[in-house]
């Protein structure tokens, strides 16, 4: 492996652990009544920063957040509500690619998201560099258009 392809490659898994870190930071402040944390907390649910993506979660921290006042918690429940609605339509119409998922992403990209975090985080296996570059790091640089397979 490259030096360049090296240094790309702990440059993101640096800012995996980060935002991984971070939405941590958020919970614990967000489970105490912070209503920026709620918001953040629900930004990184809908973006799947950090944490696993989750629009449920989202909705709820979004919906914490607004009641303690951010505003931009109300922007962000507004654009979810219009792209379930976008997608229902879809559906009826049959107009609906088949087998995606209401939103923006697609299962595979969830599962290989999600798997990377329980090797980043240790839950439930075994901290693996390994398995990090490959369920983590590399999905990150082919969305980045760093890598294509």
């Amino acid at each position: 492996m490259g030096g360049q392809m090296f240094r790309q490659i702990m440059m993101a898994l640096t800012l995996c652990a980060a935002l991984v870190a971070a939405a941590k930071w958020y919970s614990k402040a967000a489970l105490q009544g912070d209503s920026k944390a709620q918001f953040l907390l629900g930004k990184a649910y809908y973006t799947g920063t950090g944490v696993a993506k989750s629009q449920a979660k989202a909705v709820d921290w979004f919906l914490a957040a607004a009641k303690g006042g951010e505003r931009e918690a109300d922007k962000y429940l507004q654009l979810i509500q219009y792209k379930n609605q976008v997608a229902m339509k879809q559906m009826q119409d049959g107009t609906a690619v088949k087998g995606a998922p209401l939103g923006e992403q697609t299962v595979q990209e969830t599962a290989s998201h999600s798997l990377g975090l329980v090797y980043l985080q240790g839950l439930g296996a075994a901290v693996s560099f390994e398995a990090i570059l490959l369920w983590v790091v590399l999905p990150i640089l082919c969305m980045l258009g760093l890598f294509a397979l």
